[in-house]
């Protein structure tokens, strides 16, 4: 990849970098930095920082459609999203320019969050996410160390972010009367992200961009990881939530267009390294699987909470509280035919279990399975692979709190947590769920 000649001039901890005059990218030999680095602009010039270095490109914005930045190995930001990650022009600039600052639109809101998080609107403004707040269109949000992040969205598309992950929310435009000229296009900037997509994938156009790939996605459930330090991303697809269907997506090459793999095998993982810019398809390791698990694992989390709390949209672009309805539209995604489901759509305001105002338990069935001493079993106790299914008759997710069973005395297990048991007298252990 071809790129401007940096300029380096040390001072006081700065490097300054000639901008791109040329179309190539402005070459930026830190790739942490370059990828994780806090934005701003400084006039016509861009600034980038983090640990105690500071990198100035300056005339940056001084064109209408900013270059490229590109790391040596070859992990690069499109200027479009290099814009949004600095924000507006100053509020007092605004005034000056005879400019008012975006409006802002809501288009999904935080349904989970362990540690923190934050989003930077498009006009300048960074706050501290909580659990029910507001995302906006334009949005950069991004996770903190040790913490995790779920965020519904307009149109039923459920995301969830690993730590450090970076996110740019470029455009949501969704009309339930109206999918088919619906649209997302989303960029994942840095972490590990695993989503479940909604109605525009299906009907619409969905487009997920990564610092290597357009992810082109008709309806499932993608898993990528994205390490812009080594200068490879991993895409992989789980099976959904909802069905356990496992669908497809494609990778198109952002500079030619082109197809360069299929992503349609949770067995199976595509590795696409920047400096190439080849995509391979390797076989899962089982410490990828026991990965899969636990990032499917939080998405059923982050989707139980999403559907206890659906959301819809008004003509207003406002959120309204409507109550959600199992038997609607809410079946597997599939990859090309919609998203599963024939119900009466997300507006239905009708509640299973016959009583709108009751909360009702719920409803837990016995499962058993056989296991050799010595050896790791790991088993799902809800969806009745091994015995009862487990159900909650008010339609919202269900999960384990406890596991109880006899093994020559009583034992209770806690999720996440495991036990040692001698007992060799038996062949098979009741679990009830």
């Amino acid at each position: 990849m071809a790129t401007s000649d940096p300029q380096s001039i040390f001072d006081a901890g700065e490097i300054v970098l000639a901008t791109s005059t040329d179309g190539f990218p402005v070459a930026i030999d830190d790739p942490e930095l370059l990828f994780r680095g806090d934005y701003s602009r400084e006039g016509s010039d861009l600034s980038i920082s983090l640990g105690g270095k500071t990198i100035i490109v300056t005339g940056y914005f001084a064109s209408e459609e900013p270059p490229s930045l590109a790391a040596p190995n070859g992990a690069f930001l499109s200027g479009h999203v290099v814009e949004a990650l600095a924000g507006p022009i100053a509020p007092a600039q605004y005034a000056q320019a005879g400019a008012l600052a975006p409006d802002l639109v809501k288009i999904g809101q935080v349904v989970k969050l362990d540690g923190s998080a934050t989003s930077t609107q498009t006009n300048g403004t960074t706050n501290e996410l909580a659990i029910g707040d507001p995302v906006y269109q334009g949005d950069v949000v991004e996770t903190g160390a040790n913490s995790k992040l779920g965020i519904s969205f307009l149109d039923e598309s459920v995301f969830s972010l690993s730590e450090n992950a970076r996110m740019v929310l470029d455009k949501l435009v969704f009309d339930p009367n109206d999918a088919e000229n619906s649209s997302m296009t989303f960029n994942l900037v840095e972490g590990a992200f695993v989503f479940v997509t909604g109605q525009v994938a299906p009907n619409g156009d969905m487009q997920i961009q990564t610092p290597v790939a357009t992810m082109g996605i008709r309806g499932t459930t993608p898993k990528v990881f994205i390490n812009t330090a080594l200068g490879v991303t991993e895409f992989t697809v789980l099976p959904d939530p909802g069905s356990d269907h496992v669908g497809s997506y494609v990778l198109v090459d952002p500079n030619t267009g082109q197809v360069i793999g299929r992503v349609d095998s949770a067995d199976s993982k595509w590795v696409v390294t920047t400096l190439s810019g080849e995509a391979v398809k390797i076989g899962k390791s089982g410490l990828d699987l026991l990965e899969d698990q636990v990032a499917l694992d939080e998405l059923r989390e982050v989707v139980s909470r999403a559907l206890g709390d659906r959301t819809e949209l008004d003509g207003n672009a406002s959120f309204n509280q409507v109550a959600f309805n199992s038997t609607s539209g809410t079946g597997g995604n599939q990859d090309d035919g919609g998203n599963g489901g024939t119900g009466t759509g997300p507006g239905d305001s009708t509640t299973p279990g016959g009583d709108d105002d009751k909360d009702d338990p719920p409803i837990a069935g016995d499962d058993a399975f056989t296991i050799d001493e010595d050896t790791l079993g790991i088993a799902n106790v809800i969806d009745g692979s091994i015995g009862g299914k487990d159900v909650d008759p008010d339609g919202f997710g269900v999960t384990v709190t406890a596991v109880h069973g006899t093994v020559d005395g009583t034992t209770a297990v806690a999720p996440g947590t495991g036990f040692t048991s001698m007992a060799v007298s038996t062949a098979a252990y009741p679990l009830p769920s």
